[in-house]
């Protein structure tokens, strides 16, 4: 799946926070994600940008751990040992 380019209105501001958010949080991984909150009457989707100091797939592994966990589908593994 190929990935769309920051809105270019907003790249410059994304890309200054993200070396901010790297220098105050390493050796961390983060993604920055910024939307249109109020989208216009009859959008269902608006442009969804993200920035983010993780290789993709790790970032795309944490993201689906957090969503799943968000909506109760996050299990845990056996508590004993086998």
């Amino acid at each position: 799946m190929a990935e769309d380019p920051i809105d270019p209105k907003i790249k410059s501001q994304m890309n200054r926070l993200a070396e901010v958010l790297e220098g105050h949080l390493k050796p961390l991984g983060f993604a920055l994600f910024v939307f249109e909150m109020n989208p216009p009457p009859g959008v269902h989707q608006t442009r969804f940008n993200y920035i983010s100091n993780a290789p993709r797939a790790g970032m795309l592994a944490v993201l689906k751990g957090f969503i799943a966990k968000n909506e109760g589908r996050l299990h845990k593994g056996p508590e004993g040992k086998q």
